[in-house]
């Protein structure tokens, strides 16, 4: 078994419909966020929960950023 040493966060707050998003940081301290937006969160169409969060940004450990829109 190989280690990844990823940190995945579950957070509130997020500008969606359920409120949750994720954070996942990297070894080397890059953070990436998943399902923060309305259009970075897809709900099931039969039961009301979320079966994606989309990645939507990028930050480096200088601050730096990539927004990604859906």
């Amino acid at each position: 078994e190989r280690e990844s040493f990823l940190q995945i966060i579950r957070l509130h707050g997020g500008n969606n419909e359920k409120g949750e998003y994720w954070i996942v940081k990297t070894k080397n301290g890059r953070l990436y966020r998943f399902g923060f937006n309305r259009d970075s969160e897809t709900i099931s169409n039969i039961n009301s929960y979320v079966w994606r969060w989309s990645l939507d940004l990028i930050t480096d450990t200088y601050g730096n950023s990539i927004f990604i829109a859906l």
